[in-house]
Protein backbone atom coordinates (compact mmCIF):
# COMPACT_ATOMS: atom_id res chain seq x y z
CA UNK A 1 0.00 0.00 0.00
CA UNK A 2 2.83 2.39 0.78
CA UNK A 3 5.55 1.36 -1.66
CA UNK A 4 4.41 -0.95 -4.44
CA UNK A 5 0.99 0.51 -5.29
CA UNK A 6 2.01 4.21 -5.28
CA UNK A 7 5.05 3.40 -7.44
CA UNK A 8 2.90 1.32 -9.77
CA UNK A 9 0.20 3.98 -10.12
CA UNK A 10 2.78 6.67 -10.82
CA UNK A 11 4.27 4.57 -13.61
CA UNK A 12 0.88 3.36 -14.89
CA UNK A 13 -0.63 6.80 -15.45
CA UNK A 14 2.45 8.26 -17.18
CA UNK A 15 1.64 6.78 -20.62
CA UNK A 16 -1.46 8.08 -22.36
CA UNK A 17 -2.10 5.02 -24.56
CA UNK A 18 -3.67 1.91 -23.00
CA UNK A 19 -1.29 -0.44 -24.82
CA UNK A 20 1.67 1.18 -23.07
CA UNK A 21 -0.18 1.14 -19.76
CA UNK A 22 -0.68 -2.60 -20.26
CA UNK A 23 3.09 -3.00 -20.55
CA UNK A 24 3.52 -1.24 -17.22
CA UNK A 25 0.80 -3.36 -15.62
CA UNK A 26 2.34 -6.57 -16.99
CA UNK A 27 5.81 -5.63 -15.73
CA UNK A 28 4.58 -4.74 -12.25
CA UNK A 29 2.39 -7.87 -12.12
CA UNK A 30 5.39 -10.09 -12.83
CA UNK A 31 7.43 -8.19 -10.23
CA UNK A 32 4.57 -8.55 -7.74
CA UNK A 33 4.45 -12.31 -8.30
CA UNK A 34 8.24 -12.77 -8.38
CA UNK A 35 8.63 -10.84 -5.10
CA UNK A 36 7.21 -13.78 -3.18
CA UNK A 37 8.05 -16.60 -5.59
CA UNK A 38 10.98 -15.77 -7.92
CA UNK A 39 11.18 -19.21 -9.53
CA UNK A 40 7.47 -19.67 -10.20
CA UNK A 41 7.27 -16.46 -12.19
CA UNK A 42 8.73 -18.52 -15.05
CA UNK A 43 5.78 -20.91 -14.70
CA UNK A 44 3.43 -17.97 -15.15
CA UNK A 45 5.38 -16.68 -18.15
CA UNK A 46 5.18 -20.18 -19.62
CA UNK A 47 1.43 -20.20 -19.07
CA UNK A 48 1.07 -16.82 -20.79
CA UNK A 49 3.12 -17.80 -23.84
CA UNK A 50 1.57 -21.25 -24.27
CA UNK A 51 -2.03 -20.03 -23.93
CA UNK A 52 -1.40 -17.12 -26.30
CA UNK A 53 0.10 -19.48 -28.88
CA UNK A 54 -2.60 -22.14 -28.52
CA UNK A 55 -5.38 -19.52 -28.51
CA UNK A 56 -3.99 -18.23 -31.78
CA UNK A 57 -3.88 -21.75 -33.23
CA UNK A 58 -7.52 -22.28 -32.22
CA UNK A 59 -8.51 -18.96 -33.74
CA UNK A 60 -6.88 -19.55 -37.15
CA UNK A 61 -7.69 -23.26 -37.45
CA UNK A 62 -9.59 -24.00 -40.66
CA UNK A 63 -11.58 -26.99 -39.41
CA UNK A 64 -13.65 -27.88 -36.37
CA UNK A 65 -11.52 -30.93 -35.74
CA UNK A 66 -8.34 -28.84 -35.65
CA UNK A 67 -10.01 -26.38 -33.25
CA UNK A 68 -10.95 -29.25 -30.95
CA UNK A 69 -7.45 -30.72 -31.04
CA UNK A 70 -5.75 -27.42 -30.22
CA UNK A 71 -8.29 -26.73 -27.46
CA UNK A 72 -7.76 -30.19 -26.00
CA UNK A 73 -4.00 -29.61 -26.01
CA UNK A 74 -4.44 -26.27 -24.23
CA UNK A 75 -6.66 -27.82 -21.55
CA UNK A 76 -4.29 -30.76 -21.04
CA UNK A 77 -1.34 -28.40 -20.69
CA UNK A 78 -3.09 -26.10 -18.19
CA UNK A 79 -4.49 -28.96 -16.13
CA UNK A 80 -1.12 -30.73 -16.17
CA UNK A 81 0.57 -27.68 -14.64
CA UNK A 82 -2.17 -27.46 -12.01
CA UNK A 83 -2.17 -31.22 -11.28
CA UNK A 84 1.58 -31.49 -10.92
CA UNK A 85 2.18 -28.50 -8.70
CA UNK A 86 -0.99 -28.72 -6.63
CA UNK A 87 -2.05 -32.37 -6.53
CA UNK A 88 0.99 -34.58 -7.26
CA UNK A 89 2.01 -35.12 -3.63
CA UNK A 90 -1.63 -35.54 -2.56
CA UNK A 91 -2.26 -38.20 -5.22
CA UNK A 92 0.96 -40.08 -4.49
CA UNK A 93 0.21 -40.12 -0.79
CA UNK A 94 -3.48 -41.04 -1.22
CA UNK A 95 -2.71 -43.89 -3.62
CA UNK A 96 -0.02 -45.24 -1.32
CA UNK A 97 2.61 -45.36 -4.06
CA UNK A 98 5.19 -43.07 -2.45
CA UNK A 99 7.43 -46.03 -1.45
CA UNK A 100 7.63 -47.07 -5.11
CA UNK A 101 9.71 -44.01 -5.94
CA UNK A 102 13.27 -43.23 -5.01
CA UNK A 103 13.66 -41.27 -1.80
CA UNK A 104 15.10 -38.23 -3.60
CA UNK A 105 12.26 -38.09 -6.14
CA UNK A 106 9.64 -38.63 -3.44
CA UNK A 107 11.13 -35.87 -1.30
CA UNK A 108 11.15 -33.51 -4.28
CA UNK A 109 7.45 -34.14 -5.01
CA UNK A 110 6.27 -34.03 -1.40
CA UNK A 111 8.24 -30.87 -0.59
CA UNK A 112 7.21 -29.01 -3.75
CA UNK A 113 5.77 -25.63 -2.67
CA UNK A 114 2.44 -24.58 -4.13
CA UNK A 115 2.66 -21.68 -6.60
CA UNK A 116 0.54 -18.94 -5.09
CA UNK A 117 -2.61 -18.19 -7.08
CA UNK A 118 -2.09 -21.00 -9.61
CA UNK A 119 -5.73 -22.12 -9.28
CA UNK A 120 -6.93 -18.64 -10.20
CA UNK A 121 -4.74 -17.79 -13.16
CA UNK A 122 -5.01 -21.32 -14.58
CA UNK A 123 -8.80 -21.07 -14.60
CA UNK A 124 -8.56 -17.66 -16.28
CA UNK A 125 -6.27 -19.06 -18.97
CA UNK A 126 -8.57 -22.04 -19.58
CA UNK A 127 -11.65 -19.83 -19.85
CA UNK A 128 -9.81 -17.77 -22.49
CA UNK A 129 -8.93 -20.69 -24.78
CA UNK A 130 -12.37 -22.30 -24.35
CA UNK A 131 -14.13 -19.05 -25.25
CA UNK A 132 -11.89 -18.61 -28.30
CA UNK A 133 -12.91 -22.14 -29.35
CA UNK A 134 -16.58 -21.31 -28.78
CA UNK A 135 -16.24 -18.22 -30.97
CA UNK A 136 -17.19 -15.72 -28.26
CA UNK A 137 -14.41 -13.41 -29.45
CA UNK A 138 -11.32 -13.35 -31.65
CA UNK A 139 -8.07 -14.55 -30.20
CA UNK A 140 -5.78 -11.90 -28.73
CA UNK A 141 -3.06 -11.15 -31.25
CA UNK A 142 -0.85 -9.21 -28.86
CA UNK A 143 1.14 -11.43 -26.49
CA UNK A 144 1.71 -8.63 -23.97
CA UNK A 145 -2.00 -7.78 -23.75
CA UNK A 146 -2.92 -11.41 -23.09
CA UNK A 147 -0.10 -11.59 -20.56
CA UNK A 148 -1.58 -8.55 -18.85
CA UNK A 149 -4.94 -10.31 -18.59
CA UNK A 150 -3.54 -13.55 -17.15
CA UNK A 151 -1.06 -11.98 -14.72
CA UNK A 152 -2.97 -8.85 -13.61
CA UNK A 153 -1.77 -8.45 -10.03
CA UNK A 154 -4.82 -6.93 -8.26
CA UNK A 155 -6.79 -10.20 -8.52
CA UNK A 156 -3.94 -12.56 -9.39
CA UNK A 157 -3.55 -14.16 -5.97
CA UNK A 158 -7.12 -14.72 -4.79
CA UNK A 159 -9.59 -13.63 -7.43
CA UNK A 160 -12.17 -12.83 -8.51
CA UNK A 161 -11.70 -15.09 -11.53
CA UNK A 162 -11.93 -12.65 -14.43
CA UNK A 163 -12.91 -13.82 -17.90
CA UNK A 164 -11.23 -12.29 -20.92
CA UNK A 165 -14.53 -11.17 -22.44
CA UNK A 166 -15.23 -9.10 -19.31
CA UNK A 167 -12.20 -6.85 -19.83
CA UNK A 168 -11.15 -7.34 -23.48
CA UNK A 169 -12.49 -3.92 -24.50
CA UNK A 170 -10.81 -2.24 -21.54
CA UNK A 171 -7.48 -3.80 -22.48
CA UNK A 172 -7.48 -1.72 -25.63
CA UNK A 173 -8.79 1.67 -24.56
CA UNK A 174 -8.28 4.11 -21.71
CA UNK A 175 -11.11 3.81 -19.17
CA UNK A 176 -9.92 5.94 -16.28
CA UNK A 177 -11.12 9.27 -14.94
CA UNK A 178 -11.30 10.95 -11.56
CA UNK A 179 -14.68 9.34 -10.86
CA UNK A 180 -13.51 5.75 -11.45
CA UNK A 181 -10.34 6.38 -9.45
CA UNK A 182 -12.34 7.75 -6.50
CA UNK A 183 -14.87 4.88 -6.66
CA UNK A 184 -12.04 2.36 -6.80
CA UNK A 185 -10.30 3.92 -3.80
CA UNK A 186 -13.52 3.71 -1.75
CA UNK A 187 -14.03 0.05 -2.65
CA UNK A 188 -10.41 -0.66 -1.75
CA UNK A 189 -10.89 0.93 1.68
CA UNK A 190 -14.08 -1.09 2.30
CA UNK A 191 -12.28 -4.30 1.38
CA UNK A 192 -9.26 -3.42 3.50
CA UNK A 193 -11.48 -2.77 6.51
CA UNK A 194 -13.23 -6.11 5.96
CA UNK A 195 -9.90 -7.88 6.19
CA UNK A 196 -8.04 -5.86 8.80
CA UNK A 197 -10.77 -4.74 11.21
CA UNK A 198 -13.18 -7.68 10.94
CA UNK A 199 -11.57 -10.83 9.52
CA UNK A 200 -8.40 -10.51 11.61
CA UNK A 201 -10.46 -9.90 14.76
CA UNK A 202 -12.60 -13.00 14.23
CA UNK A 203 -9.47 -14.95 13.31
CA UNK A 204 -8.18 -14.69 16.88
CA UNK A 205 -11.20 -16.47 18.33
CA UNK A 206 -11.39 -19.01 15.49
CA UNK A 207 -7.69 -19.84 15.78
CA UNK A 208 -8.04 -20.21 19.55
CA UNK A 209 -10.79 -22.81 19.22
CA UNK A 210 -9.25 -24.74 16.34
CA UNK A 211 -5.94 -24.95 18.21
CA UNK A 212 -7.56 -26.84 21.12
CA UNK A 213 -7.96 -30.57 21.51
CA UNK A 214 -11.21 -31.07 19.56
CA UNK A 215 -12.53 -33.77 21.89
CA UNK A 216 -12.17 -31.41 24.87
CA UNK A 217 -14.26 -28.56 23.43
CA UNK A 218 -17.72 -27.84 24.77
CA UNK A 219 -20.90 -27.38 22.74
CA UNK A 220 -20.89 -23.59 23.23
CA UNK A 221 -17.21 -23.15 22.41
CA UNK A 222 -17.44 -25.30 19.28
CA UNK A 223 -20.23 -23.10 17.92
CA UNK A 224 -18.36 -19.94 18.90
CA UNK A 225 -15.31 -21.14 17.00
CA UNK A 226 -17.34 -22.21 13.98
CA UNK A 227 -19.27 -18.92 13.84
CA UNK A 228 -16.05 -16.94 14.25
CA UNK A 229 -14.47 -18.78 11.33
CA UNK A 230 -17.62 -18.27 9.25
CA UNK A 231 -17.26 -14.52 9.74
CA UNK A 232 -13.48 -14.66 9.26
CA UNK A 233 -13.51 -16.44 5.91
CA UNK A 234 -16.29 -14.21 4.56
CA UNK A 235 -14.69 -10.91 5.53
CA UNK A 236 -11.25 -12.18 4.53
CA UNK A 237 -12.22 -13.34 1.04
CA UNK A 238 -14.87 -10.72 0.34
CA UNK A 239 -12.41 -8.11 1.58
CA UNK A 240 -9.71 -9.25 -0.84
CA UNK A 241 -12.22 -9.32 -3.70
CA UNK A 242 -13.34 -5.75 -2.97
CA UNK A 243 -9.73 -4.58 -2.77
CA UNK A 244 -9.05 -6.23 -6.13
CA UNK A 245 -12.20 -4.77 -7.69
CA UNK A 246 -11.29 -1.36 -6.28
CA UNK A 247 -7.74 -1.48 -7.64
CA UNK A 248 -9.11 -2.68 -10.97
CA UNK A 249 -11.50 0.25 -11.14
CA UNK A 250 -8.69 2.69 -10.31
CA UNK A 251 -6.73 1.52 -13.35
CA UNK A 252 -9.79 1.26 -15.60
CA UNK A 253 -10.89 -2.39 -15.41
CA UNK A 254 -14.32 -3.66 -14.35
CA UNK A 255 -13.80 -6.89 -12.43
CA UNK A 256 -16.95 -8.91 -11.66
CA UNK A 257 -18.58 -8.86 -8.25
CA UNK A 258 -17.57 -11.94 -6.27
CA UNK A 259 -19.86 -11.84 -3.21
CA UNK A 260 -23.45 -10.75 -2.81
CA UNK A 261 -24.44 -11.13 0.86
CA UNK A 262 -24.21 -14.95 0.94
CA UNK A 263 -25.30 -15.21 4.57
CA UNK A 264 -28.80 -13.92 3.76
CA UNK A 265 -29.44 -17.02 1.62
CA UNK A 266 -32.43 -19.27 2.27
CA UNK A 267 -30.95 -22.34 0.57
CA UNK A 268 -27.56 -23.81 -0.28
CA UNK A 269 -28.45 -23.30 -3.94
CA UNK A 270 -28.90 -19.59 -3.32
CA UNK A 271 -25.76 -19.51 -1.19
CA UNK A 272 -23.68 -20.63 -4.17
CA UNK A 273 -25.26 -17.92 -6.32
CA UNK A 274 -23.95 -15.41 -3.81
CA UNK A 275 -20.66 -16.92 -2.56
CA UNK A 276 -17.49 -16.78 -4.72
CA UNK A 277 -19.68 -15.99 -7.72
CA UNK A 278 -16.80 -15.98 -10.21
CA UNK A 279 -15.84 -19.56 -9.25
CA UNK A 280 -19.35 -21.03 -9.09
CA UNK A 281 -20.25 -19.46 -12.44
CA UNK A 282 -16.96 -20.78 -13.90
CA UNK A 283 -17.80 -24.34 -12.87
CA UNK A 284 -21.35 -23.88 -14.19
CA UNK A 285 -20.31 -22.60 -17.62
CA UNK A 286 -17.19 -24.69 -18.24
CA UNK A 287 -18.01 -27.98 -16.48
CA UNK A 288 -21.63 -28.41 -15.34
CA UNK A 289 -23.29 -27.32 -18.60
CA UNK A 290 -20.80 -29.18 -20.88
CA UNK A 291 -21.45 -32.33 -18.81
CA UNK A 292 -25.13 -31.97 -19.68
CA UNK A 293 -26.32 -29.79 -16.81
CA UNK A 294 -29.95 -30.60 -16.06
CA UNK A 295 -30.88 -31.55 -19.63
CA UNK A 296 -30.59 -35.34 -19.35
CA UNK A 297 -32.89 -36.24 -16.51
CA UNK A 298 -32.81 -36.15 -12.73
CA UNK A 299 -30.17 -38.85 -12.10
CA UNK A 300 -27.75 -37.32 -14.59
CA UNK A 301 -28.30 -33.88 -13.03
CA UNK A 302 -27.56 -35.22 -9.54
CA UNK A 303 -24.36 -36.90 -10.75
CA UNK A 304 -23.25 -33.71 -12.49
CA UNK A 305 -23.90 -31.62 -9.38
CA UNK A 306 -22.02 -34.02 -7.14
CA UNK A 307 -19.05 -34.23 -9.51
CA UNK A 308 -18.86 -30.46 -9.92
CA UNK A 309 -18.84 -29.81 -6.19
CA UNK A 310 -16.40 -32.63 -5.52
CA UNK A 311 -14.02 -30.92 -7.96
CA UNK A 312 -14.92 -27.52 -6.51
CA UNK A 313 -13.80 -28.81 -3.13
CA UNK A 314 -10.53 -30.15 -4.53
CA UNK A 315 -9.97 -26.84 -6.32
CA UNK A 316 -9.69 -25.23 -2.90
CA UNK A 317 -6.89 -27.52 -1.82
CA UNK A 318 -5.21 -30.91 -2.21
CA UNK A 319 -6.63 -32.49 0.94
CA UNK A 320 -9.54 -34.75 1.78
CA UNK A 321 -11.25 -32.21 4.02
CA UNK A 322 -11.74 -29.94 0.98
CA UNK A 323 -13.10 -32.83 -1.10
CA UNK A 324 -15.51 -33.78 1.70
CA UNK A 325 -16.53 -30.13 2.08
CA UNK A 326 -17.37 -29.99 -1.63
CA UNK A 327 -19.31 -33.27 -1.48
CA UNK A 328 -21.16 -32.02 1.60
CA UNK A 329 -22.43 -29.01 -0.34
CA UNK A 330 -23.13 -31.16 -3.38
CA UNK A 331 -25.37 -33.49 -1.38
CA UNK A 332 -27.42 -30.60 -0.02
CA UNK A 333 -27.77 -29.14 -3.52
CA UNK A 334 -29.02 -32.50 -4.77
CA UNK A 335 -31.43 -32.79 -1.83
CA UNK A 336 -32.82 -29.30 -2.41
CA UNK A 337 -33.29 -30.01 -6.10
CA UNK A 338 -35.12 -33.26 -5.27
CA UNK A 339 -37.55 -31.65 -2.80
CA UNK A 340 -38.13 -28.60 -4.99
CA UNK A 341 -40.46 -30.58 -7.26
CA UNK A 342 -42.86 -31.18 -4.33
CA UNK A 343 -43.41 -27.41 -3.98
CA UNK A 344 -43.49 -27.60 -0.16
CA UNK A 345 -44.00 -24.25 1.57
CA UNK A 346 -41.53 -23.64 4.40
CA UNK A 347 -41.35 -20.37 6.38
CA UNK A 348 -38.45 -18.19 5.33
CA UNK A 349 -37.02 -17.99 8.84
CA UNK A 350 -36.68 -21.77 8.93
CA UNK A 351 -35.04 -21.88 5.50
CA UNK A 352 -32.60 -19.15 6.50
CA UNK A 353 -31.75 -20.91 9.77
CA UNK A 354 -31.26 -24.23 7.97
CA UNK A 355 -28.92 -22.62 5.44
CA UNK A 356 -26.79 -20.90 8.08
CA UNK A 357 -26.47 -24.09 10.12
CA UNK A 358 -25.41 -26.14 7.09
CA UNK A 359 -22.91 -23.49 5.97
CA UNK A 360 -21.42 -23.08 9.47
CA UNK A 361 -21.02 -26.85 9.86
CA UNK A 362 -19.40 -27.01 6.42
CA UNK A 363 -16.83 -24.40 7.44
CA UNK A 364 -15.74 -26.68 10.29
CA UNK A 365 -15.00 -29.39 7.72
CA UNK A 366 -13.22 -26.81 5.55
CA UNK A 367 -11.09 -25.40 8.38
CA UNK A 368 -10.17 -28.62 10.20
CA UNK A 369 -6.70 -29.98 9.66
CA UNK A 370 -7.51 -33.64 10.35
CA UNK A 371 -10.39 -36.11 10.57
CA UNK A 372 -9.79 -36.21 14.31
CA UNK A 373 -10.43 -32.48 14.59
CA UNK A 374 -13.44 -32.58 12.28
CA UNK A 375 -14.99 -35.46 14.23
CA UNK A 376 -14.32 -33.86 17.60
CA UNK A 377 -15.69 -30.43 16.72
CA UNK A 378 -18.78 -31.80 14.97
CA UNK A 379 -19.42 -34.04 17.98
CA UNK A 380 -19.09 -31.02 20.25
CA UNK A 381 -21.54 -29.05 18.11
CA UNK A 382 -24.26 -31.60 18.85
CA UNK A 383 -23.29 -31.97 22.51
CA UNK A 384 -21.54 -35.35 22.40
CA UNK A 385 -18.23 -34.34 24.01
CA UNK A 386 -18.42 -35.55 27.62
CA UNK A 387 -16.89 -33.42 30.39
CA UNK A 388 -15.19 -30.91 28.07
CA UNK A 389 -12.19 -29.09 29.49
CA UNK A 390 -12.72 -25.94 27.45
CA UNK A 391 -16.17 -24.45 28.01
CA UNK A 392 -15.88 -21.16 26.15
CA UNK A 393 -15.59 -18.54 28.86
CA UNK A 394 -12.23 -17.52 27.39
CA UNK A 395 -13.80 -15.80 24.40
CA UNK A 396 -17.51 -15.53 25.19
CA UNK A 397 -17.64 -12.01 26.60
CA UNK A 398 -19.15 -8.62 25.87
CA UNK A 399 -16.48 -7.83 23.29
CA UNK A 400 -17.24 -11.01 21.36
CA UNK A 401 -20.99 -10.37 21.43
CA UNK A 402 -20.47 -6.85 20.08
CA UNK A 403 -18.20 -8.11 17.29
CA UNK A 404 -20.66 -10.89 16.40
CA UNK A 405 -23.47 -8.34 16.11
CA UNK A 406 -21.26 -6.08 13.97
CA UNK A 407 -20.26 -9.04 11.79
CA UNK A 408 -23.86 -10.13 11.33
CA UNK A 409 -24.91 -6.60 10.42
CA UNK A 410 -22.07 -5.81 8.02
CA UNK A 411 -22.23 -9.21 6.29
CA UNK A 412 -25.84 -8.51 5.29
CA UNK A 413 -25.14 -5.03 3.92
CA UNK A 414 -25.15 -4.54 0.18
CA UNK A 415 -21.82 -3.12 -1.02
CA UNK A 416 -22.88 -0.99 -3.97
CA UNK A 417 -20.25 -1.00 -6.71
CA UNK A 418 -21.87 2.05 -8.29
CA UNK A 419 -21.71 4.76 -5.65
CA UNK A 420 -24.61 7.23 -5.60
CA UNK A 421 -23.66 10.90 -6.17
CA UNK A 422 -24.16 11.71 -2.50
CA UNK A 423 -21.36 9.31 -1.54
CA UNK A 424 -19.07 10.62 -4.27
CA UNK A 425 -19.21 14.27 -3.30
CA UNK A 426 -19.97 14.50 0.40
CA UNK A 427 -16.94 15.73 2.31
CA UNK A 428 -18.17 14.01 5.46
CA UNK A 429 -18.44 10.67 3.67
CA UNK A 430 -14.94 10.99 2.25
CA UNK A 431 -13.68 11.87 5.71
CA UNK A 432 -15.26 8.66 7.03
CA UNK A 433 -13.48 6.62 4.37
CA UNK A 434 -10.20 8.31 5.29
CA UNK A 435 -10.79 7.58 8.97
CA UNK A 436 -11.49 3.91 8.20
CA UNK A 437 -8.28 3.72 6.17
CA UNK A 438 -6.24 5.28 8.98
CA UNK A 439 -7.80 2.86 11.47
CA UNK A 440 -6.71 -0.04 9.23
CA UNK A 441 -3.19 1.36 9.05
CA UNK A 442 -2.98 1.68 12.84
CA UNK A 443 -4.29 -1.86 13.26
CA UNK A 444 -1.66 -3.16 10.82
CA UNK A 445 1.10 -1.35 12.68
CA UNK A 446 0.25 -2.87 16.05
CA UNK A 447 -0.99 -6.22 14.71
CA UNK A 448 0.77 -9.34 13.48
CA UNK A 449 1.17 -10.71 9.97
CA UNK A 450 -2.10 -12.38 8.97
CA UNK A 451 -2.19 -13.31 5.26
CA UNK A 452 -5.36 -13.77 3.26
CA UNK A 453 -6.88 -17.24 3.64
CA UNK A 454 -7.21 -17.79 -0.11
CA UNK A 455 -3.53 -17.09 -0.76
CA UNK A 456 -2.90 -20.81 -0.30
CA UNK A 457 -5.38 -21.84 -2.99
Amino acid sequence: MFYFIPLFLAAYFLPKHQHNRNKVLLAFSLIFYAWGEPVYVFLMVGSIISNWYLGRKIGVANSQRAKKNWTALALILNLSFLAFFKYASFLLDSLGVVPLFSSSYTKFILDLPLPVGISFYTFQAMSYVIDVYRGKFRYEKNLLDLGTYISMFPQLIAGPIVRYEQIKEELHRVNTNYGTIADGARLFVIGLSFKVLLANTFAKDADFVFALDALQVSLALSWLGAISYSFQIYFDFAGYSLMAIGLGRIIGFSFPINFNRPYVSTSITEFWRRWHISLSSWFRDYLYIPLGGNRRGAISTYINLFLVFFLCGLWHGAAWNFAIWGCFHGLFLITERFFKKFNIHVPKIILHSYTLIVVIISWVIFRSESFYQTQGLLAAMIGLNANPAYIGLQIFNTSYIVMAVVGAFVSTLHVNLDFPPALKSASLTNAIYLAIFLACVLYLIVGTHNPFIYYRF
